[in-house]
């Protein structure tokens, strides 16, 4: 997702990375939000399916860190929003769909300027090095609840 703040996102998706489809520009918003439902999932760090994910981390889990807390369930609100973008792009809606996060082969939705190319590439390098670094956390956790 788009590292912008912003107060209006719907109207951010359809004028900054011309989303057009409002199904996929709302999953996007429940996203950018923090509302996307998170029930009967897996838990990534002990494999129990739970009714509510976020409680269990809490209760569950009670050794872990806020923060790695939090990158976790933000981790599975990204999983559950990529897989309701996979439904609605198996649907083939009359409003085309726009790469998004959820295709590992989609091209960045907004091109870089000149004047930002340099910028962006530091965001790309510090992302990567975050996914690396949460990844690592859940390994660990994982070791640790064995």
């Amino acid at each position: 997702m788009c590292p912008a703040w912003i107060v209006n996102i719907s109207k951010h998706l359809r004028t900054v990375h011309e989303v057009a489809n409002e199904q996929q520009r709302g999953l996007f918003a429940q996203l950018g939000r923090h509302r996307v439902r998170l029930a009967n999932l897996v838990c990534p760090l002990c494999g129990k399916l739970v009714k509510y994910p976020e409680s269990h981390l809490e209760k569950g889990h009670r050794g872990m860190s806020e923060s790695s807390r939090s990158e976790t369930v933000r981790s599975l609100e990204r999983s559950v929003t990529a897989g309701k973008l996979k439904i609605l792009r198996d649907t083939n809606p009359a409003m085309p769909l726009v790469p998004d996060f959820s295709q590992p082969e989609a091209p960045p939705q907004v091109p870089a300027s000149p004047n930002t190319v340099e910028h962006e590439r530091s965001l790309m390098e510090i992302w990567s090095r975050n996914q690396l670094i949460i990844i690592i956390i859940l390994i660990m956790l994982k070791l640790l609840n064995k």
